[in-house]
């Protein structure tokens, strides 16, 4: 029975066609490069798995009609590590083969790509071969996102990132093969080595073998991203989750929402005198406390000892005030009465226009209560705009 995740499959006999047709053209240039009938047949094979990491990337992400987020597109990249993850127990010269392309297909060979950044011929051959075989079938598919691209605008596509995104090498072996043989979709489902031997049914066999892995993948995959959004040592969202949220909660039209940044008094005093295993232990039982008394909100450690809340919708600044003004009375239920910090806040469109714009105002505020102190003369000024 077929094994899915999200809209990509691999079903047992491998008969999907937008996969044929990226390992039939890969298989066409690899010939072309001198490569022998039977290792292009293996990069025919192999090539066919090359998004096979998809099956760990969300349907919401895989079937979304626009363009991605920038969160989204971060999410989207890891089915490279997830593809190898999937295919990197495997034993034959086929699975191996299988890895290195879905690992290694989205690298720019400027070294703008992804996942390392690989530049040049740092990348591995096969996956230089299935980029630009991959995104040329991408362009002349239809796509909920935009319109099938002519064979000719693809190949003009190619030809202008030859040096950026592809290897100009296989770009000229590329344009021969489209020239020669006038592709079009049609055609290309025709064209292909003619046998592949024992290989696909290899393949099979061992894909079989990893079929509760394939089932695991879109599990590991929120966990990759969860790591990689993620504070190591308070477990809070970090910066960048922060500025990812922020991108999409600003936006033209976009209501009204508050931000609060918070900061620990003296913790530099603290791990000088006690030692930085005991601040450690503060910083964990102010993020825990914080993400327990601000449940209305999304908490983060963006650095050091500074912390910050992004508040829901619906949170008015009077709730605001009540929630910050009981934290330090549940610091003492926890048993940290001597963690003492400061706090501002700011109101995206009244007080602020950008992301940039919005912390600053908080950060200002927030070092206003850290220098001026404290208790009601700071709160009645905590919304008002500085000057």
């Amino acid at each position: 029975s077929p094994i899915f995740g999200g809209s990509f499959f691999v079903t047992s006999k491998l008969h999907e066609p937008l996969i044929k047709r990226v390992g039939t053209f890969a298989a066409h240039i690899a010939l072309a490069l001198g490569w022998s009938q039977a290792d292009a047949e293996l990069l025919m094979l192999a090539s066919r798995l090359h998004d096979v990491g998809k099956i760990g990337i969300p349907d919401s992400i895989l079937l979304k009609p626009g363009k991605l987020t920038e969160v989204e597109y971060v999410q989207m990249q890891a089915h490279t590590l997830i593809g190898s993850q999937i295919l990197g127990q495997g034993n034959s010269a086929l699975l191996k083969l299988a890895q290195t392309i879905a690992l290694s297909h989205h690298e720019r060979w400027n070294g703008e790509g992804y996942p390392y950044g690989l530049h040049g011929e740092a990348i591995p051959l096969a996956g230089r071969i299935v980029a630009v075989a991959d995104v040329y079938d991408a362009l002349i598919q239809r796509r909920p996102y935009k319109a099938a691209w002519t064979p000719e605008q693809a190949a003009a596509e190619l030809s202008a990132q030859a040096g950026r995104h592809f290897d100009p090498a296989l770009v000229e072996v590329a344009l021969r093969i489209l020239n020669d043989v006038h592709y079009s979709v049609d055609e290309l489902k025709e064209l292909g080595p003619p046998t592949v031997g024992p290989a696909a049914a290899s393949l099979e066999r061992e894909l079989a073998l990893r079929t509760q892995e394939l089932q695991e993948a879109r599990k590991n995959a929120g966990e990759l991203l969860q790591l990689a959004l993620s504070d190591s040592l308070t477990g809070l969202h970090n910066r960048r989750a922060l500025e990812l949220d922020l991108e999409q909660r600003i936006y033209p039209g976009a209501v009204d929402f508050y931000m609060t940044s918070l900061d620990l008094d003296s913790l530099k005093e603290i791990n000088d005198s006690q030692g930085h295993q005991y601040g450690d232990q503060l910083l964990r039982q102010f993020a825990l406390c914080l993400r327990q008394s601000c449940a209305a909100g999304k908490t983060y450690r963006i650095g050091g000892d500074e912390f910050a809340v992004l508040w829901n919708l619906d949170v008015t600044e009077q709730d605001i005030v009540q929630v910050l003004r009981r934290l330090p009375q549940n610091l003492r239920v926890t048993g940290q009465p001597g963690i003492s910090f400061s706090y501002g806040s700011a109101c995206y469109n009244r007080d602020a226009a950008t992301a940039g714009d919005l912390l600053r105002v908080s950060d200002a505020r927030m070092y206003r209560m850290k220098v001026g102190r404290r208790g009601e003369e700071t709160d009645s000024i905590w919304f008002k705009e500085d000057h």
